[in-house]
């Protein structure tokens, strides 16, 4: 049987705004995706009192009550262009807004700024701000919870000011986000203080341990989910939703591999190229020079492979930008040039 929880985009002065169903399933495999990670995040956190337990472990508080939680993260078509991961108040004193991510990016603090106001403006009664009287709201705290591969501290703060293009000594407006290193070789304090958080980290850590070793995808998930839950690690989450947890971590491995053999590929191919031109003009021109100018061509022409691969796979512009941005060190005025010449042809 299907289960729903219903989930509130509310103010206390209103009934609703907008109402809606999260479907919650225990035997049907749920259809994957390609933020598998995220969405196993997502996952896990649909849940009072997991929430309750990571808002704790954050924040050092000590709210006991499941009812202190309201979940109002962004979901539905009409915020399919702007979605965070987790969104909950707490007793109205507090919004937490919570992103999880295995790729590191310093625009983290203006997608926070974007998520806020979409919230506030879901969850307030903004006609109050027009009154005399001070409208009080919750105070927001944000967070970056990281577990990928690339190394990064056990915590760094990011702010939105270090995004304008005038640098500010005194900002009128700043918005701060604390990114926190949940991998479990980290060893931050938040994965004593929140269990579920860290059986979490130890789960994701137990497949990517196997992919290692060499297991391919299928067999490192299976095995990593038979064995968390032989040892009691998230074992009545795996018990639940064991099936649609596995078909989304299959396809993100999958994805994952297909995006490092392409951008493998591109780089390759550009240095080929770059090689071969590069020797040609060389006879002309001079071996050191040609070859410079050979590789530089190269180069181009391999990002230009890698702008229509990413282009034919339906992925929208700012994406492969930034993609080029991390995979060849552009500048973000040097990707949006590259992607504005080759993206048409």
């Amino acid at each position: 049987m299907d289960h729903f929880a219903q989930y509130f985009l509310h103010s206390d002065q209103e009934d609703f705004i907008i109402k809606g169903e999260l479907l919650r399933e225990e035997y049907k495999t749920f259809s994957s995706n390609r933020n598998i990670k995220d969405s196993v995040f997502r996952l896990l956190f649909d849940d009072e009192e997991n929430l309750l337990s990571l808002f704790n472990a954050l924040e050092d508080t000590h709210y006991m009550k499941k009812e202190d939680i309201r979940i109002n993260t962004l979901k539905g078509a009409i915020f399919n262009n702007v979605r965070n991961d987790l969104s909950f108040s707490v007793e109205d004193c507090y919004l937490s807004i919570i992103e999880h991510q295995s790729t590191m990016t310093e625009n983290s603090p203006l997608r926070m700024f974007v998520y806020l106001g979409r919230v506030y403006e879901q969850i307030l009664d903004i006609s109050k701000a027009y009154r005399r009287g001070l409208y009080r709201v919750p105070v927001p705290r944000l967070h970056l919870l990281y577990n990928g591969v690339e190394d990064f501290p056990q915590e760094k703060r990011y702010r939105l000011s270090r995004a304008f293009r005038v640098p500010q000594e005194n900002t009128v407006v700043e918005l701060e986000v604390l990114a926190i290193n949940i991998n479990i070789e980290k060893k931050h304090p938040i994965l004593e203080r929140c269990p579920v958080l860290k059986e979490y980290s130890l789960f994701i850590g137990r497949i990517r341990s196997k992919r290692q070793e060499g297991k391919n995808q299928d067999a490192a998930v299976k095995e990593a989910i038979r064995e968390c839950m032989e040892e009691n690690i998230l074992r009545e989450f795996l018990q639940r939703h064991g099936k649609e947890v596995y078909n989304m971590m299959f396809d993100e491995i999958t994805y994952d591999d297909i995006l490092r053999i392409r951008v493998e590929e591109a780089e390759e191919e550009a240095r080929e190229r770059g090689l071969t031109l590069g020797i040609e003009q060389g006879i002309e021109q001079g071996i050191e020079r040609g070859r410079e100018q050979g590789i530089e061509q190269g180069i181009e022409q391999g990002i230009a492979s890698f702008i229509l691969g990413f282009s034919e796979e339906g992925f929208s512009q700012q994406k492969i930008v930034k993609k080029l941005k991390d995979h060849f060190r552009l500048s973000e005025a040097e990707a949006q040039k590259y992607y504005n010449i080759y993206a048409a042809h």
